[in-house]
């Protein structure tokens, strides 16, 4: 087949466009003149006329030419999965790589750490960079703190030089050149002109329409470490220990805004980029819910736990969210207590542990009240905790295993090589793998077949007295690679 010519192609842009195709996400980037960001084709947010439109196909040549990514649909993480031409596993990692150059990786690490993440070279890992963004992992995390420190330059009233080491810029010349270079205005200069008022927060995070802030809280409040964290009806309060700083933040919901404040103690301001990302994830703000809820609304077993979101346009129905855990060892050792027993239990004793961990002075005072990570799990004794000998054995075992780099707790892996891994612990069974892959590291494949909630409705549903975890799980084929956000409708039936 012939190539075609720039106005066909043209033509099949603006047509995917005005209908929101997501077939098209990674295939092209829309930029809108009017507001200086760029999208998916399939970003939600109304369509803007085809004159203030310009066309890129690759999301580095929009932020080349000056637009910021839309913080709605975020193009500069959404990139295909199947490349045409390249083997899957690429796109994937350069998809991984993309989202820790956000969380700051590379403002304290080299890209030869980054590609030692994914078991590649640096060589490859820029190769990959090039293939799929026309750009090197070095320029990507450039463009990153730019567009992160436009975000606190124009959000909050964080001052200029706090604002420079917050976005990974190692002095306050450097930053103030490279801004100016992408904004053509300096930070001051910039903030001078913004007509809206500043937020009195150090981060300010925007939602989608179909984001809600008291839903999400809801599904956090009954699993309360109180040690660390606090919630409200105001918001979610939590200490931190980050390898770039060490506080607590407080979350609360801006509707005006439509944004959640983050409002930051802390002794290093060189962590807000990584705790913006981790917060993130936390509300689980840069899933396509649109997708998912179009995958699955439908579905005669799942409709029944729809949530409904008043949005601007009015009432809304939508799978709900998937709260993903802040410190992903924390969530594996209240799993792996919370076996068995009730939520209002297995909490309890998760408290008990960080309040032993305080006592026994694992803990220090310049880590504050936070879990303890594997290591001061291996240095204290969980005897006067009030857990079984087994459990106590299967969380010192999982410890050993993340000491000894035999298990990976990061996300960038898939669920078949963590279920291998996991498993593989003596007293983890299918129910802990799927649980902690859903909520600990956010695979979206995962789903907890076993788990007594899901097998209930589902029986109930069938007109059945019970059913397997087995047959739940093949019910559940037809909902992947969603099988997570199917768990949460179900459980919401379950109540």
């Amino acid at each position: 087949m012939n190539p075609i010519d720039a106005d066909q192609k043209l033509a099949i842009y603006q047509k995917a466009r005005q209908a929101k195709n997501p077939d098209y996400d990674g295939k092209f980037y829309v930029g809108v003149t009017t507001t200086g960001i760029f999208c998916r084709p399939s970003c939600p947010a109304p369509t803007p006329k085809e004159e203030n439109v310009r066309y890129f196909e690759q999301a580095y040549q929009a932020m080349e030419a000056g637009f910021r990514p839309c913080l709605r649909c975020r193009p500069d993480l959404k990139l295909p999965f199947v490349v045409k031409g390249l083997h899957p596993e690429g796109a994937l990692k350069v998809q991984q790589a993309l989202e820790k150059i956000h969380q700051g990786f590379l403002n304290e690490h080299s890209v030869g750490e980054l590609a030692a993440n994914f078991q590649v070279s640096e060589r490859q890992l820029r190769h990959l960079f090039d293939l799929h963004l026309g750009a090197s992992p070095k320029q990507i995390a450039q463009y990153h703190r730019v567009m992160f420190a436009h975000q606190l330059v124009t959000q909050t009233d964080l001052p200029i030089t706090q604002v420079a080491f917050a976005s990974g810029f190692q002095s306050v010349r450097q930053f103030n050149s490279r801004f100016q270079a992408a904004f053509e205005r300096t930070p001051s200069q910039l903030r001078k002109g913004k007509s809206r008022k500043l937020a009195a927060a150090n981060l300010v995070i925007p939602y989608p329409d179909d984001f809600s802030f008291q839903r999400v809280l809801a599904f956090m409040a009954s699993r309360e470490i109180e040690a660390i964290e606090s919630f409200s009806a105001e918001g979610y309060e939590r200490n931190f220990h980050l390898d770039s700083g060490t506080g607590r933040f407080r979350v609360t919901d801006d509707a005006e805004r439509q944004a959640l404040l983050v409002e930051v103690e802390t002794d290093d301001v060189r962590c807000y980029m990584t705790l913006q990302a981790r917060i993130r994830t936390l509300f689980d703000l840069d899933t396509d819910m649109h997708s998912i809820t179009a995958a699955l609304a439908e579905d005669e077993h799942l409709k029944g736990g729809l949530e409904t979101v008043n949005t601007v346009n009015g009432e809304l129905q939508t799978v709900p969210r998937l709260p993903v855990a802040f410190d992903v060892f924390e969530f594996v050792v209240r799993a792996i207590i919370g076996q068995l027993i009730s939520i209002k239990a297995a909490t309890k004793l998760a408290n008990r542990l960080v309040n032993a961990a305080l006592e026994q002075g694992v803990l220090t005072s310049q880590t504050g009240a936070v879990f303890p990570n594997p290591q001061q799990i291996l240095a204290m004794s969980l005897d006067n905790v009030g857990l079984s000998q087994s459990k106590k054995a299967t969380i010192v075992a999982v410890a050993q295993a993340l000491v000894d780099g035999k298990l990976s707790l990061q996300p960038n892996q898939s669920l078949p090589d963590f279920y291998r891994d996991f498993i593989a612990i003596k007293g983890i069974g299918d129910w802990t793998v799927h649980y902690v892959a859903m909520r600990g590291l956010g695979l979206k494949q995962a789903f907890p077949a076993g788990d007594l909630g899901i097998v209930k409705v589902l029986a109930k549903q069938l007109g059945k007295e019970s059913i397997t975890p087995k047959q739940a799980q093949q019910i559940a084929e037809k909902w992947q690679p969603y099988g997570a956000y199917a768990a949460l409708c179900l459980w919401n039936q379950y109540g």
